[in-house]
């Protein structure tokens, strides 16, 4: 009877740990729009900076998937492209986008999230094929803001299947200190039910001489208690 008033405790605590937090699930939702640039334009995009030398464009090596990819290759001074992305604080959000560069320096490429920075290369050699670069942020911001940083002066540099999704998290909301109280009397009066119902079994032992009880009381119990253990 001991081992099942354990049990019951334990389950009790098991189920206050569990109404202490609450899990979100993960989304496989992309949260960009237009992220293959397949309306054929920027639509969806913010774009700043220095403005030349980029374009949506059909030519193969630019495309990584479907028709268009974007080719961008802004001289002396770097061009941004931008989208916000609404965010839940503390969620942890994939970041990934396919990118290759066919000139050398002087070059930049810079990717941040938020206020997060997940990349930053400069005066690299070129990257003649696309490659997958992924990266897991947590957000800070009710508002996350995915940008784009290049400066390529020889030739371009490509982006295209830019993806964000939320993996989720775990949102930690303590319970009030009354439903806790609440929880723990509830053990406790399963565990006394338990003690009454073991001393009624018991009662006939204690109506024997004092010398018999005393026995009973400090031979036997301990005996019963290790034996519990034994089986846990």
């Amino acid at each position: 009877m001991w081992g099942t008033a354990v049990k019951c405790f334990s389950i009790l605590l098991l189920v206050a740990s569990l109404c202490n937090g609450h899990s979100v699930l993960a989304s496989t939702i992309n949260l960009v729009s237009n992220p293959g640039w397949e309306t054929g334009d920027f639509t969806g995009w913010a774009l700043s900076g220095n403005n030349t030398y980029r374009a949506i464009t059909t030519i193969d090596q630019y495309v990584h998937s479907g028709k268009y990819g974007l080719i961008i290759g802004p001289v002396g001074t770097h061009g941004f492209i931008s989208q916000d992305i609404p965010t839940a604080i503390g969620n942890i959000y994939t970041v990934s986008f396919w990118w290759e560069s066919f000139g050398g320096p002087t070059n930049d490429f810079n990717v941040s999230f938020g206020d997060q920075l997940l990349v930053s290369m400069s005066n690299f050699r070129p990257v003649k094929s696309y490659h997958q670069y992924s990266y897991d942020v947590i957000a800070d911001s009710a508002i996350s803001t995915l940008k784009f940083d290049v400066r390529q002066d020889p030739k371009f540099q490509g982006i295209d299947d830019v993806v964000v999704s939320d993996n989720g998290s775990s949102i930690v909301t303590p319970l009030p200190s009354t439903a806790f109280m609440g929880i723990a009397l509830m053990g406790g009066l399963g565990i006394v039910h338990l003690i009454r119902r073991k001393m009624a079994v018991l009662a006939p032992a204690f109506a024997a001489t004092p010398d018999s009880r005393f026995n009973i009381i400090n031979d036997r119990r301990p005996s019963h208690q290790s034996a519990r253990h034994r089986r846990d």
